[in-house]
């Protein structure tokens, strides 16, 4: 997912799509396309996770799974500062923006033998030179 799709998840963003398989349907983003993005346990915890801690959070349920009280662009900002700051804190000397995260998720799908149309799809890419990109970056 893209950071900006990140934080357009609604409070409800998990769906359940088969016994024991969930997924999180994905606004429509920058490319105006809607997905689906499966899910294991762990992501769904911290969902459900977040969903308890944002019920003590004062400011009202906007629908969003993120509280955004300052807007979509600041929150945007402040994932990256806090991602840069885990980083530090584990001795990971370079700087990682949110994007490498995307980058890793389909490089990790392509080395499980993910098809890159299957790939396209779980990013939401239209152009398969696109893909090709994140492809030719995991073969490096």
């Amino acid at each position: 997912m893209r950071i900006g799709e990140c934080v357009d998840l609604s409070w409800d963003c998990l769906r359940n799509v088969a016994p024991d398989r969930w997924a999180i349907p994905v606004p429509l983003g920058k490319l105006k396309t809607e997905r689906m993005v499966p899910v294991d346990s762990f992501v769904c915890e911290l969902v459900h996770r977040l969903r308890f801690f944002r019920s003590f959070d004062p400011l009202p349920l906007d629908g969003h799974l993120l509280s955004r009280p300052h807007g979509k662009t600041a929150l945007i900002r402040q994932l990256r500062y806090y991602l840069h700051e885990v980083c530090a804190a584990a001795g990971i000397p370079t700087r990682i923006v949110p994007h490498q995260l995307r980058h890793t998720y389909a490089s990790e799908m392509i080395r499980a033998g993910v098809t890159i149309p299957a790939l396209m799809k779980l990013l939401g890419h239209k152009d398969p030179g696109m893909t090709m990109r994140y492809v030719e970056i995991y073969r490096e």
